[in-house]
């Protein structure tokens, strides 16, 4: 019982940081891409941008999955 309330509550958390690290990592591409990078960078920027976000969904992924076995909390602690 404990346990799954603490893993719902982990993954509540990273899910969290996912999202604010997401938006962060948005707003430095926007200023950039608005200050120094012609059409073509822009393009790049936004597959860089793409595939950061695609990186921190195979992460929570990742997490998730490690969280909801029975030894979830050991394995994340392993990482």
């Amino acid at each position: 019982m404990l346990g799954d309330f603490l893993s719902s509550l982990l993954v509540l958390f990273i899910l969290g940081l996912m999202f604010t690290i997401s938006g962060a990592i948005n707003n430095i591409f926007q200023d950039l891409r608005n200050r120094y990078l012609d059409v073509h960078q822009k393009i790049y920027s936004d597959i860089a941008y793409l595939g950061i976000l695609f990186f921190l969904l195979i992460l929570f992924i990742f997490l998730y999955k490690g969280s909801t076995s029975s030894s979830g909390i050991r394995q994340i602690i392993k990482l």
